[in-house]
């Protein structure tokens, strides 16, 4: 389903990407007041689309991960940090966890040219509609 590929995303970040989307339509840079399918320069390229010249992105953070290992896991001081590239010893477990957040850019299908789009947000049906 092409709906699919698109990401969800929070309610931190979903609130300023309406808010900048809003100010995007005031000032005539997208036809609609209302986001349709937001994706980052990268995953819009994947769909075969391409962000148009003068567009400016809507600012969202995004989760930097860090992964941790131990022999221990239920010794919450054992944790420690893997630097980059570096592979756990062996029987250490790992888990990821955030760290911190960091400023990303999305946009709007509506900032995008390219291949057709298969739907819009106005097509679908809402829920309990025949």
């Amino acid at each position: 389903m092409f709906a699919a590929r698109f990401r969800s995303r929070s309610f931190n970040n979903t609130m300023p990407i309406w808010v900048q989307h809003e100010a995007a339509f005031e000032a005539g840079r997208v036809p609609e007041p209302i986001p349709t399918l937001v994706a980052g320069y990268r995953q819009s390229q994947g769909l075969g689309r391409q962000v148009m010249k003068g567009q400016s992105g809507y600012m969202i953070l995004a989760r930097v991960t860090g992964r941790f290992a131990t022999e221990t896991p239920s010794d919450a001081g054992s944790w420690r940090r893997l630097g980059p590239r570096e592979k756990p010893k062996a029987g250490e477990v790992v888990r990821s966890r955030m760290v911190g957040a960091r400023p990303a850019y999305v946009w709007d299908a509506s900032q995008t040219d390219g291949e057709l789009l298969p739907i819009k947000s106005h097509q679908r049906k809402s829920r309990g509609s025949p």
